[in-house]
């Protein structure tokens, strides 16, 4: 073999590896949330509150799992709601970290309920959206620290169980639904064909979220816990009726027995 051929396999694998470290790593679509989810942030009731009522923030709707899509010709879209395009979902304030009774917070100082909400339309905070790093002091209050954020927060809501009427309104009063664009609910999988890959990527995330909380029932968890409260009662009084009936039929056989014998 001639001396140019014995340095070919070698050049190549330099190509190839010149290739891959100079190229941005693909994500696959779909797969890759371009969103800082604050994870030690998201049960702080504070700081989620003070997010919400941010100018800035901006709402994925679902209905059935189905996304809100904003159409203008054939260029398809996430709809991008404001807090005031939702707020008649969202109900009372505070809108996390809610207690039994209406506006007000938990009576119990339990972890559990920090961002505990009973009422209202399923939300989740999916993350901010942040143009460049923000400086996240462990000093600092979470309500301060969401005042001075820089970046877009997004959330979810699932208005599956809304009326019809008030899905109507939503669709033609809403910032996208004046602005020119056609809003409906699409099917999941038609929807994502033209998203570009950061609709794409918080798409994905809000959908997985919103499935998640639909198929394990979190915000009827408290329904449910009252539920069992008011049964557990009723059951051990039935049972403490069942055991004295045995009671009684064991003492009534004793004494029959008792006869027998005299």
């Amino acid at each position: 073999m001639s001396e140019p051929y014995v340095h070919l396999p070698i050049l190549v694998s330099l190509v190839f590896l010149s290739y891959y470290l100079c190229s941005s790593r693909p994500v696959n679509f779909l797969g890759g949330s371009p969103l800082n989810r604050l994870s030690w942030l998201r049960a702080s009731s504070p700081f989620i509150n003070a997010l919400i009522d941010s100018p800035s923030t901006r709402w994925l709707a679902f209905q059935d799992g189905k996304p809100l899509i904003a159409l203008r010709g054939t260029d398809p879209r996430l709809a991008l709601l404001t807090t005031a395009d939702v707020e008649p979902f969202l109900g009372s304030k505070p809108y996390v970290g809610q207690g039994h009774q209406e506006g007000r917070i938990p009576a119990v100082d339990l972890p559990i309920l920090d961002a505990a909400r009973f009422r209202g339309a399923p939300i989740v905070f999916l993350g901010v959206s942040e143009p460049k790093g923000n400086d996240y002091c462990p000093t600092t209050l979470p309500e301060e620290l969401a005042s001075v954020l820089v970046g877009t927060p997004f959330f979810s809501i699932d208005v599956t169980e809304a009326s019809q009427t008030k899905l109507d309104h939503l669709v033609q009063t809403s910032t996208a639904g004046t602005d020119g664009y056609k809003l409906s609910f699409a099917e999941a999988r038609a929807a994502t064909r033209g998203l570009n890959g950061f609709d794409a990527g918080v798409f994905a995330e809000a959908r997985s979220m919103v499935d998640w909380n639909f198929r394990n029932k979190v915000r009827r968890s408290w329904r449910y816990f009252l539920i069992l409260l008011s049964v557990v009662p009723s059951v051990l009084c039935l049972l403490r009726f069942t055991s004295l009936l045995r009671l009684g039929g064991m003492e009534t056989n004793m004494y029959q027995s008792s006869v027998v014998v005299q």
